[in-house]
């Protein structure tokens, strides 16, 4: 039961998707997500998964940027995690973050 109430208190709103060419460097290629927790208990992202149509990538929390990261994201707070990905321009992109939890929050982007 208290892991039903974990994850009820558990709200992350991703607020922005950029897909860049600058993520680390220029001419890197990259995902940009904004995550912004607006529960009552902290969160702990610990994967990115991203995908299109044509490639699916997953990322766990040593591959965030910048390094080191701390993915814990703080009542009422806000993070931005860089990832690298190889996006291509016209496909629609689904970005997933998963809590320590194993809550799943998704959204898309295309560019």
């Amino acid at each position: 039961a208290s892991d039903s109430l974990n994850k009820s208190n558990e709200m992350l709103i991703i607020e922005n998707v950029v897909l860049q060419n600058r993520c680390t460097a220029p001419g890197t290629n990259g995902v940009n997500i904004t995550v912004t927790n607006t529960g009552t208990v902290g969160i702990n992202v610990t994967q990115i998964k991203i995908s299109d149509s044509t490639q699916t990538a997953t990322f766990k929390k040593s591959d965030f940027l910048p390094a080191p990261y701390n993915p814990v994201i703080m009542p009422q707070s806000s993070k931005s995690i860089c990832v690298l990905y190889a996006w291509q321009t016209g496909y629609l992109t689904t970005v997933q973050v998963t809590t320590a939890r194993g809550t799943v929050f998704t959204t898309q982007a295309i560019k």
